[in-house]
C-alpha cells in the first residue's frame, strides 16, 4: 500500500430515480392528501387555540399552493422534485411542530 493519497477521482453519482421523474402527479397527489389531513387536524383542533389552528392551515395552504407554483412555472425537472422534496417537508414538519405545540400547551393548561 503506497503512503501517497489515492488520486482516483470517482464519477459523480446520478441523482436518485425520484428526482428525475418527470411526473409531478407523484409529488402532488401524496402532498395533497398530507394537507388534507393536517388541515382537518386543525380544524378539529380549532376550539382548543385558534391561534395555532389558524396558524397551521394558512401554513399548508401556502406551501401547497408554493408547491403548485413550483408545479407550473419550474421547468427544470430536476429543480422542480427537489422543490417538491422541500416543500413537501415543509408541509409535513410545519404542521406536526404546530400540532405538537398544541397539544403540549393544553396539556400544560
Amino acid at each position: 500500500m503506497s503512503p501517497v493519497a489515492d488520486t482516483h477521482v470517482r464519477p459523480a453519482q446520478p441523482a436518485p430515480p425520484v428526482l428525475n421523474d418527470e411526473r409531478r402527479r407523484h409529488w402532488l397527489v401524496p402532498t395533497g392528501v398530507i394537507a388534507t389531513v393536517a388541515v382537518v387536524l386543525f380544524l378539529v383542533t380549532f376550539e382548543l387555540n385558534p391561534p395555532i389552528a389558524i396558524t397551521g392551515i394558512v401554513l399548508v395552504v401556502l406551501f401547497y399552493i408554493a408547491m403548485l407554483v413550483c408545479a407550473v412555472a419550474t421547468r427544470n425537472v430536476h429543480n422542480r422534485n427537489v422543490a417538491f422534496v422541500w416543500l413537501f417537508g415543509g408541509i409535513t414538519v410545519a404542521s406536526s411542530l404546530l400540532l405538537l405545540l398544541l397539544f403540549a400547551i393544553e396539556q400544560i393548561t
